[in-house]
This record gives C-alpha cells, structure tokens and sequence, in this order.
C-alpha cells in the first residue's frame, strides 16, 4: 500500500482566488472509520480518497482534486528542467543516515544555489538541519513551499521550452492525479497567470502523544476554523 505522506499542500486558484495552505504531517486529527493519527497516516491508510476526506472533515476545507508528486522520480523532474535555483539559509542534513551509512549527506549554504533533482529532494525531505538543530515541522513546510515557487519560475523562464521535451517526458513519471491531461494542463496554466501568494501553515497549537502514534501536533477547532475561512476568502 502507499507510504505517509511526507507533505500536504492544499492549493486554491482560479475565479479570483489564489491561496495556499501547509498541513504539517505530524498534525493529530480524527481520521474517518480509523480513529485518531497524525494526519500523514491518512494517506497509507486509505490513499488520496481517505486523506481528501480527513482534511475536509478536520479542517473544513473541501478537497476537489488531488494531485501526488512521487519522491522516487521528483529528481528526474528536476533534472529535466536543467535544476532549480534555490535561496535560502545554510541546511546540512544526512537522508537515510548520510552517505558514510549509503545514504545522502546534503549541504547547502546560505544564499541562492542552483541545486539538482536529488538535493532538492533531501532539501524537501531534510527534518534535521545541522545548521540550525531547533528547526520544527514549519520550517521544513517553508522550505517546500520555496522548492515549488523555484519549480514555477524555473519553468517559466525564457529557456524552459527547450527543456520542454525532456520536462514532459519527466511529469508523467512523477505527477498522478484525479484530473485529466487538459484539466491538469488547465491548473499548470492558471498557476503561471497568477502572483505567488504568502503560503499560510496550519499552525499548532500544542502537543499531543499516544502510544499508537507517538508525539504529535495538535490545532485547537478555533485554529482550524480560522484557517479555512482565511484559505476559502482568498
């Protein structure tokens, strides 16, 4: 079956509206017929259909289609687009325990880099940052959000339709969803007319556990209601 979710980014656009909103994976909701978990359970419990219902019924916010990017071909998609460039603080993180136990040690320093597909994918997926041990789930939330800006202007920049062979043979590979071609094609569209917005996190508000699923993040329903009439007015 699918793995967790390693990340959860509900996007509006379209009619006037251009909003995005991060749900850190280890947010602790009521997941239908499978009782309390983190959030990213959804996923590997009863895939995009099961998430799309948690987070309609635990945040409030309807889901109407869903699109899964797969980490096991999001280099390649990088790659295809000649790599991104990326600005940001310094990050030293070791994927899989690093590439002295055969994993991958990335680094990165402050300022903008032009990064490949795969240290884009340990950028995304870095939960510990030698650079800056303190770091939470948020700050790993703000990172992604800044990969896909990066991805967007990458793709929009003069070159790219030279790439563009190598970039459509690369997307099928890595993007799965709901909609067909034209309809996907349609939002890919919409999304390069339009500004990128301040991406909002659903921010915790305190800390729960449980011997089922260890430590989590908990958002009081005041929070969450806040963020979903905030995500549905813009």
């Amino acid at each position: 079956g699918p793995a967790r979710a390693d990340s959860i980014l509900l996007m509006r656009i379209g009619g006037g509206h251009n909003a995005r909103l991060s749900i850190p994976r280890d947010t602790v909701v009521e997941i239908p017929g499978r009782g309390q978990n983190k959030i990213n359970a959804a996923f590997a419990l009863g895939g995009a259909s099961l998430m799309a219902r948690t987070i309609e019924e635990s945040i409030g916010i309807k889901v109407d289609h869903v699109v899964e990017v797969s980490f096991s071909n999001f280099p390649d998609l990088i790659d295809a687009m000649g790599g991104i460039d990326y600005e940001g603080s310094c990050v030293v993180s070791k994927i899989n325990g690093g590439f002295k136990n055969g994993g991958y040690t990335l680094r990165l320093k402050s300022g903008k880099s032009r990064i490949d597909g795969q240290q884009a994918l340990a950028l995304a997926r870095t939960r510990t940052n030698e650079c800056a041990p303190k770091e939470s789930d948020l700050t790993r939330a703000r990172r992604q959000q800044k990969l896909f800006a990066s991805m967007k202007k990458r793709l929009l920049s003069p070159g790219a339709f030279v790439r563009l062979p190598f970039i459509s043979w690369a997307v099928p590979k890595s993007i799965r969803s709901d909609m067909g071609g034209p309809t996907l094609l349609g939002v890919f569209a919409a999304l390069s007319t339009v500004g990128t917005p301040k991406t909002r996190i659903l921010k915790p508000t305190g800390v729960v556990s449980s011997p089922s699923f260890g430590d989590g993040l908990s958002v009081s329903p005041e929070a969450r209601q806040r963020a979903a009439r905030r995500f549905n007015r813009e």
